[in-house]
């Protein structure tokens, strides 16, 4: 099986945080939002724009909980969507801090302004509660993992579960970029700030989680399903 599985947040589709994300890293139309004409446009050339979003386009607008992973050879797609409803079921909706757009490594990504209990709570049960869907890692995804540089605990946590940032190591963010030189991104932020600020001035509420699928390598991540809040 090549198909990768990720629990993720992703905002509804109708919100304008969404439909801001889909005419930015998808051109599709964000008309309730912008009007007729996107607020970059003429500012970005549109070829580069495409350029220097090809990783978060594949991902797609997300917050990683529980990062990708293959499906373990024992357990079947099914039992991991009804183990999600079941998790999802038990979790209380999740009120999250203001959020700012920063410059995160060399990427920009719309962060968390501070970590909350709840939200961390959110994606460690996560972690933690589904992985015995996860196909352990191999020496190769191992490697990759290790060639940012790691800490020692972001090493245990890479063998416990597949991904180094989870934990403590986490923190709630959504990329809207690939990685860039100083230039690109100080250019970038002067540009999506002010888009961004007005909409997410407003708390945002997580009411659902989703399940998304990359059915092969290099393919797209899409939403398989959301499973709301309800504890």
């Amino acid at each position: 099986m090549t198909a990768r599985y990720a629990i993720y947040y992703t905002p509804e589709r109708s919100s304008d945080l969404a439909r801001f994300a889909n005419a930015w890293l998808n051109d599709e139309p964000g008309a309730t939002v912008f009007g007729d004409e996107v607020p970059w446009s003429g500012l970005i050339d549109p070829d580069h724009r495409r350029s220097m979003t090809s990783a978060p386009r594949t991902y797609g607008f997300h917050a990683t909980l529980k990062p990708p992973f293959f499906l373990a050879e024992d357990m079947e797609l099914t039992a991991l969507e009804m183990a999600l409803a079941d998790f999802a079921a038990e979790r209380p909706r999740v009120v999250l801090p203001p959020m700012e757009l920063v410059i995160l490594g060399d990427f920009l990504a719309l962060r968390t302004s501070e970590s909350t209990s709840d939200l961390d709570a959110l994606a460690g049960d996560a972690v933690r509660r589904l992985d015995a869907f996860r196909k352990p890692s191999t020496d190769e995804e191992l490697a990759i993992r290790r060639g940012a540089g790691l800490t020692e605990r972001q090493e245990d946590l890479l063998m416990k579960w597949g991904y180094p940032y989870v934990l403590e190591e986490f923190r709630f963010h959504m990329t809207l970029s690939n990685r860039l030189d100083e230039t690109g991104q100080s250019r970038l932020l002067s540009i999506l700030k002010p888009i961004l600020e007005p909409l997410v001035e407003k708390p945002l509420t997580i009411e659902a989680i989703s399940l998304c699928e990359q059915p092969e390598a290099g393919a797209r991540f899409n939403e398989r399903g959301r499973f709301p809040l309800l504890g």
